[in-house]
């Protein structure tokens, strides 16, 4: 099992239920456009990709030479302004939508644990209280590294959220198929 890089693009895109594709260029604040053809549609979801992927490894590289965030956040801002040039000539020819980005429908599509068993989501929650425990006392009793603490805590809501959200999918699908 590897990084599924397609997960880099995904989140820019979303599909109504009409079966209207849209395509958000800054997710949720911007307005989307309506994606025309599906080549168009490949066009923009491997610029999302390179870029999404340019952007990983220029934050991570400047993170491991030990730059701090006054270095990394401009960087990331500047290449998001050289991306939105590439985005700006595929989109010049599409129409705005007038249909909002659907915060649902992002995690719906692309948060999900779908091969995950039940027990190994019970395991993922559980495992993801303990962290999110763990993470708040080193961050409140060890002040030195409270950012680790935080870091910990963090990824432990984000098991414990992807666990239940998973779990409830297949709840509701269960009492659908009833």
């Amino acid at each position: 099992m590897g990084f599924d890089r397609n997960i880099l693009a995904n989140t820019s895109f979303q599909t109504r239920a009409d079966g209207l594709r849209l395509f958000f260029p800054i997710g949720w604040p911007g307005k989307g456009y309506i994606i025309d053809t599906e080549q168009t549609y490949r066009r923009l979801f491997v610029h999302q990709k390179r870029w999404g992927l340019a952007m990983i490894l220029l934050c991570v590289g400047l993170d491991a030479a030990r730059y701090t965030w006054p270095v990394i956040l401009p960087s990331f801002l500047l290449l998001n302004v050289v991306k939105s040039f590439g985005t700006r000539r595929i989109t010049k020819r599409l129409v705005h939508s007038d249909v909002r980005f659907s915060i649902k429908a992002f995690y719906d599509d692309n948060l999900t644990l779908p091969h995950a068993s039940i027990a190994m989501l019970y395991f993922l929650f559980a495992a993801g209280i303990a962290a999110v425990a763990l993470g708040g006392a080193i961050a409140g009793l060890m002040p030195e590294i409270w950012r680790q603490g935080t870091d910990m805590a963090t990824m432990g809501a984000i098991c414990n959220y992807l666990s239940v959200m998973e779990l409830a999918k297949r709840r509701a699908a269960g009492r659908q198929t009833r």
